[in-house]
């Protein structure tokens, strides 16, 4: 369940599609400023409907930095988790 979470995060952390933005202000920011908005589309398993979520881009970097950091403790607690040969039955 955890690992499924945790595909689901990263698959929208690393983006699915970024949307044009139909405010002037908002297309007058440049690139790399973090309080530009940024849209992506969500996909919703078993739907064809699709939901827009729209976060400013230092969001968008914390959800990323949040799910890469969720993947290395998942990776940590699975090779601590592994069996060995002294600790058989």
């Amino acid at each position: 369940m955890r690992i499924l979470v945790s595909v689901l995060l990263v698959s929208i952390a690393l983006g699915i599609s970024a949307c044009a933005s139909s405010s002037s202000s908002e297309l007058m920011l440049a690139d790399d400023d973090p309080n530009r908005i940024v849209c992506r589309d969500d996909i919703n398993t078993g739907s064809r409907l699709k939901k827009k979520t729209c976060r400013t881009q230092q969001e968008w970097d914390e959800i990323a930095e949040q799910t890469a950091e969720m993947h290395r403790g998942l990776e940590r607690d699975s090779t601590k988790g592994s069996i060995t040969e002294g600790s058989r039955y």
